[in-house]
C-alpha cells in the first residue's frame, strides 16, 4: 500500500518539476530527497522521508511593490515538507506550520512537524518554509555593509529597492501563491506561531481557497481589536504575567510554606529592596558580579531570577544568604558565569532612550527603515472565509503574547466559526509547553493534540476533541532535581544552606 502512494507522490514530484522546468518566472526547484532534521542534534531520524524545494518567488508581486530598473527581480523562498505515508499524497490534507521569531527559521518548527506526521499516522503532508528574510530563503542582508537587517537600509535600498518586498503581506502572498501552484489543491490547514500568528492572519486576508482551517498559537496580531499588539508593551506585559504567576505560588501547597509570614510576592519585594538599600552586602555583591547592567543592583537580580523555575528557591535563598553559607549561590552564580561566557560574553545591557529613537520614524512597528508615512496603516479588521475556520490557542502563562490578545482577536474577527483554547498554565506555544505528564517536558502535548484533532476533522470545531485540557496536570511549583542540580548544585536548595 505505501508503495503505491510512495509512486504516486513521485509522480506528483516529477510532474511539479516539468511544470516548473517549462516556466521562467516563478519556479520551483524541486523535489529533492533531504534530511527529516537539518541539525543532527534536533531529533534522531523517524524514518521518515523529507522532501526540499526552493521556489523562485518574484522581489515584487502586483499592488504591494515594484520591482527597480537594475535589481534582482526574484527571491528564493525554501519550503519543505514530509509527504505522506499511509495516504495518497496527491489527494490528502496537506498542513503548514509558519514559525515565529520574527526572523526564525523553519528548523525550529521540525520537531513539530515529525510529531504532527506520527500523530496523525502519515495520512497528510506536513509543509513549512523559511519565509522571505530568513533562513534559506533570501535575507535582506547588506554585503557592503558588513551587516544584516537595520545595519544599514541605503545598502538594502540599492540592493532590493522598495522594502515592502520582505513585508508580511508579501510573505503571505508566497505562500497562497505556493498553495495555488505548487501543492494538490486539496484541503488545507495552516498553522502560526508567534510572529507566525501575524504570517497566518495576513493569509486569512488573502482567502487562497483550499485553506479550510487556520490555527494561531501564542497571538501575536490583534488587527481590528481596540488594543493593539505592540512590542513597546513587551515589559508591561511580562509584569502582568508575572503577577499572575507569583499569586499562584501564594496558594500552591509546595510553595506556600516557605513564605507563610509575608507571602511570596512580599518577600521578593523586600529581597529587590534589600538588594538597592545595600548593594554591598554578600547577596548583592555576588549577584552584581555575575550579572552587569549598568542598573540598580535590583534590576541585576531580576535578570537572574529569569527563571520561573529557579524562583521559589532562589528567593528564599536570597532572604537567608546574609547570615547562611554561601555554598549554593555561589554555585548558581558560577553556573550563571559560564552560561554568558559561553553564549554571548559577559551580560551586559545598553540603555536606550525610546524617545530619541522614535523621533527617526514614523511609526515604531516597521524596522525603521524611513520616515515614510506610506509605512502607516489602520489594522484591518479580518474576517473569516467561507471555507474557513480559525483556532486560537492560548497560555494564560505566557509573557510575550499575553493571552490577552487571544481574546482581543477572538471578539475582532468577523465570522462564527472560531474559537479559543486557553490552557490555565502554558506558556508561549502551547503545542509545545502543554506536557501532559507533569514535570516531563518532553511527554505528549495537549497542543498537539488538539491541532492534531482539528487537522483530522478538517477544521470542523464541532467535532474538535479537545478533552485533553481537562485532564492537564495541577499547577505544581515542585522545582525538578534536574533544575536544582543545574542551579545550586543540591537537591535541598529550599533549605537555603
Amino acid at each position: 500500500m505505501q508503495i503505491r502512494y510512495a509512486i504516486a507522490w513521485a509522480m506528483v514530484a516529477i510532474q511539479s518539476t516539468d511544470a516548473s522546468n517549462s516556466t521562467s518566472k516563478g519556479d520551483l526547484n524541486g523535489w529533492y530527497p533531504c534530511s527529516e532534521y537539518t541539525f543532527s542534534d534536533e531529533g534522531s531520524s523517524t524514518g521518515q522521508v523529507a522532501q526540499c524545494a526552493v521556489y523562485s518567488a518574484p522581489l515584487c508581486y502586483p499592488g504591494i511593490c515594484e520591482t527597480p530598473p537594475g535589481v534582482n527581480s526574484e527571491v528564493d523562498v525554501f519550503v519543505k515538507r514530509l509527504p505522506a505515508t499511509a495516504a495518497d499524497p496527491a489527494t490528502t490534507t496537506n498542513v503548514w506550520l509558519l514559525q515565529g521569531g520574527p526572523g526564525a527559521s523553519s528548523t525550529d518548527l521540525e520537531i513539530s512537524m515529525a510529531t504532527l506526521h506520527s500523530e496523525l499516522e502519515g495520512t497528510v503532508n506536513v509543509y513549512t518554509m523559511d519565509h522571505r528574510g530568513t533562513g534559506r530563503s533570501t535575507k535582506p542582508d547588506c554585503v557592503a555593509a558588513q551587516v544584516t537587517t537595520t545595519g544599514s537600509p541605503w545598502d538594502l535600498q540599492i540592493k532590493y529597492g522598495d522594502l515592502a518586498s520582505f513585508s508580511v503581506t508579501t510573505a503571505a502572498t508566497d505562500l497562497a501563491t505556493f498553495i495555488s501552484r505548487f501543492t494538490n489543491g486539496a484541503g488545507t490547514i495552516v498553522y502560526g506561531v508567534s510572529y507566525g500568528t501575524m504570517f497566518a492572519e495576513r493569509l486569512m486576508h488573502l482567502a487562497p481557497p483550499q485553506v479550510t482551517g487556520y490555527v494561531l498559537d501564542g497571538i501575536a496580531t490583534t488587527s481590528g481589536a481596540p488594543e493593539f499588539f505592540y512590542a513597546s508593551k513587551w515589559d508591561n506585559n511580562f509584569g502582568e504575567v508575572g503577577d499572575a504567576f507569583l499569586a499562584l505560588g501564594e496558594s500552591d501547597s509546595n510553595c506556600k510554606p516557605h513564605f507563610d509570614s509575608n507571602g511570596l510576592n512580599n518577600t521578593l519585594q523586600g529581597v529587590l529592596e534589600q538588594f538597592d538599600h545595600d548593594p554591598n552586602s554578600t547577596c548583592a555583591a555576588l549577584v552584581n558580579s555575575t550579572v552587569e547592567t549598568g542598573e540598580s543592583p535590583s534590576a541585576n537580580l531580576r535578570i537572574a531570577l529569569e527563571s520561573t523555575e529557579a524562583m521559589k528557591p532562589k528567593s528564599r535563598q536570597q532572604h537567608q544568604i546574609e547570615n547562611k553559607s554561601t555554598t549554593y549561590e555561589t554555585h548558581y552564580t558560577q553556573a550563571l558565569e559560564n552560561f554568558f561566557a559561553n553564549q554571548w560574553g559577559k551580560l551586559k545591557l545598553v540603555a536606550l532612550d525610546p524617545l530619541k529613537h522614535l523621533a527617526k520614524s514614523q511609526t515604531a512597528i516597521q524596522y525603521n527603515f524611513s520616515s515614510d508615512h506610506a509605512s502607516l496603516t489602520s489594522p484591518m479588521r479580518t474576517t473569516i472565509p467561507n471555507q474557513a475556520s480559525v483556532l486560537l490557542l492560548s497560555g494564560k502563562l505566557d509573557p510575550q503574547t499575553p493571552n490577552k490578545y487571544a481574546e482581543y482577536l477572538l471578539n475582532a474577527l468577523r465570522g462564527e466559526k472560531k474559537e479559543l483554547i486557553a490552557f490555565e498554565y502554558a506558556t508561549h506555544g502551547t503545542v509545545m509547553t502543554t506536557p501532559m505528564v507533569a514535570d516531563n517536558p518532553w511527554s505528549e502535548t495537549c497542543g498537539m493534540k488538539v491541532l492534531a484533532s482539528y487537522v483530522r476533522v478538517g477544521g470542523d470545531l464541532e467535532r474538535l476533541d479537545k478533552s485533553c485540557v481537562a485532564e492537564m496536570p495541577a499547577f505544581n511549583l515542585t522545582t525538578p532535581d534536574y533544575y536544582l542540580y543545574s542551579y545550586f548544585g543540591t537537591d535541598v536548595a529550599d533549605d537555603g544552606y
